[in-house]
């Protein structure tokens, strides 16, 4: 049996965890299968992954890779950062953050597994409709984002989130 790549579509032995052609990775932690890519980042992916051991379970893998560090000084800080990060989000229970269920590293990737949340972004959907949404609709947004920002403030030690785009 063989199984295709979700980003390259390949076909690899059916043991591989990662792409021989690209070095995606295809199973992680032998749970999770990636479906898909959602979004790069500078230092990291997101994966749609599927549990293989509840079948149509998604989830959101976050993906760190070390591989363009060279400093190791440098390297062990974002290893140790991200680390942190998984175990900070762990510990968040609020209905508009996603729940982190899971972190591991696997080869020289470290991994968060979280839920997934469909939908597009609203720049996406903003671009779509090629006008502005009414101002009661951004009102809304804008107090739920408000409630999360006083959520996380809120944590011993606060948590400040500073990735906030406008």
């Amino acid at each position: 049996m063989s199984i295709p790549c979700p980003i390259c579509h390949r076909v690899n032995r059916d043991v591989a965890t990662f792409c021989a052609t690209c070095s995606a990775p295809i199973v992680l932690a032998g749970r999770f299968r990636v479906l898909r890519k959602v979004a790069p980042g500078g230092m990291s992916v997101v994966y749609q992954v599927e549990d293989m051991r509840l079948p149509g379970k998604r989830w959101a893998a976050k993906e760190m890779s070390d591989a363009g560090l060279i400093d190791p000084v440098e390297k062990q800080r974002a290893i140790s950062l991200f680390k942190q990060e998984a175990q900070i989000l762990a510990k968040l229970h609020h209905p508009n953050i996603p729940q982190v269920v899971d972190s591991f590293q696997q080869g020289n990737r470290h991994y968060i597994i979280s839920e997934y949340v469909d939908g597009a972004t609203v720049h996406d959907i903003l671009m779509k409709r090629g006008h502005p949404f009414p101002e009661i609709e951004v009102r809304a947004w804008l107090m739920q984002l408000c409630d999360v920002l006083s959520y996380l403030h809120a944590q011993q030690p606060p948590i400040i989130y500073r990735d906030l785009k406008p």
